[in-house]
């Protein structure tokens, strides 16, 4: 099948404004792939939304490499991709309500992300099984239940590393993540950049932004 069969191009008048950003990483093709599981990867969105703004301030960036623009560009490409992909989840699930039992869970993700809390256990507590609990989790969430809350315990450490001067270890065990290089690995996989890196390009992001 050509392009034809998912794309209509119709002439206009009007005059385009074309931003290019080309960017990579494993995080880069994890959001593609997830992307592309539910869309064709062709958006199209108002001037005047926050997903446009944040693209124009992105390419308005430019090639400058300063540990503030290094950080100012992962965080706006990091919501930009984030959007894309819950605006997506919104349209697949906006129609349909969760069950009970999944709301019940997602809320205590959401309260009670410092605890251990083992996805079996869950499953039988409500019930159900292991792979039913997984799949529809997934299905009106984005997420699976373990990625949805490690996805909550990073937030959670980013407000932390942004707002305090605990230790990356201290962080990581207050957010429920008993091993120090699990939390690294997961923020950074998340962020494209470690913890220490977050930190010291929010500071030097925070002084700039404050002059």
């Amino acid at each position: 099948m050509g392009l034809s069969g998912y794309l209509r191009l119709r002439p206009t008048t009007a005059v385009w404004n074309i931003r290019l950003v080309f960017f990579s990483g494993e995080s880069a093709a994890a959001y593609y792939e997830e992307i592309c599981k539910i869309s064709f990867p062709v958006f199209c969105y108002s001037e005047s939304t926050q997903l446009a703004d944040n693209i124009r301030r992105l390419t308005e960036l430019g090639l400058q490499t300063s540990p503030h623009h290094a950080f100012e560009e992962n965080r706006l490409l990091t919501n930009i991709l984030s959007d894309l992909l819950l605006d997506l989840y919104g349209k697949q699930t906006d129609a349909k309500a969760a069950p009970p039992y999944l709301v019940k869970i997602k809320e205590l993700f959401d309260t009670d992300y410092q605890n251990e809390h083992n996805v079996t256990n869950l499953a039988a507590s409500c019930s159900v099984s292991r792979y039913r609990l997984c799949r529809e989790f997934a299905q009106y969430y984005g997420l699976t239940p373990v990625k949805y809350l490690n996805s909550v315990r990073l937030a959670h450490g980013r407000t932390l590393l942004e707002t305090t001067n605990l230790r990356v270890h201290e962080i990581a065990s207050r957010v429920g993540i008993d091993s120090v290089t699990h939390f690294i690995h997961l923020f950074k996989a998340s962020t494209g950049m470690t913890p220490a890196a977050y930190r010291e390009g929010y500071r030097s992001f925070r002084e700039i932004d404050h002059k």
